[in-house]
């Protein structure tokens, strides 16, 4: 029988004001696929990277501790906008005339620095911050029956213990 309390993993993102600020709270609930991760580990550096010279024989040296993760949501209106002003930076909205309807429009953004965000990951019994998140790629895909699947791949700084 699975342990349901280590099993069960939230996530959750918001909008940092200043760069690279760890914000308190999450803003929004991302309900992630179970296969999303967050993970802040230290890279390997191989020996033949470093000295130039081939030998095989010795182990890798500790590297600098990266932070990248991939997060899988479902497609829905109140998901999909903050996935894509993630990837392409510009967001403009107005009410449509006739109706109750909004516009909305999402342009790519002429600055080569993307807008930050700090992600949650709650696992269990522990509750971790990630500040400087940037949203490296964003896939869409749907299924058969018509169900779409965002997968974000992010890139982050540091790891905070809540």
């Amino acid at each position: 029988m699975a342990n349901y309390q280590v099993d069960l993993k939230a996530f959750g993102i918001a909008k940092e004001t200043t760069r690279g600020t760890v914000v308190a709270a999450p803003t929004r609930d991302l309900w992630a696929a179970r296969d999303s991760m967050l993970d802040f580990s230290l890279e390997h550096v191989d020996h033949d990277r470093l000295n130039s010279i081939v030998t095989g024989d010795l182990p890798p040296e500790a590297g600098r501790k990266v932070g990248k993760g991939k997060i899988t949501i479902d497609l829905e209106a109140q998901t999909i906008g903050e996935a894509l002003y993630s990837v392409l930076g510009t967001y403009s909205g107005a009410q449509d005339s006739t109706t109750t309807a909004y516009t909305h429009t999402f342009t790519k953004t002429t600055s080569t620095q993307h807008k930050s965000y700090t992600l949650f990951e709650y696992r269990g019994v522990d509750y971790f911050g990630y500040n400087l998140g940037v949203c490296k790629s964003l896939e869409v895909s749907v299924d058969a029956k018509g169900k779409g699947v965002a997968t974000q791949e992010w890139l982050f700084q540091n790891e905070q213990t809540r």
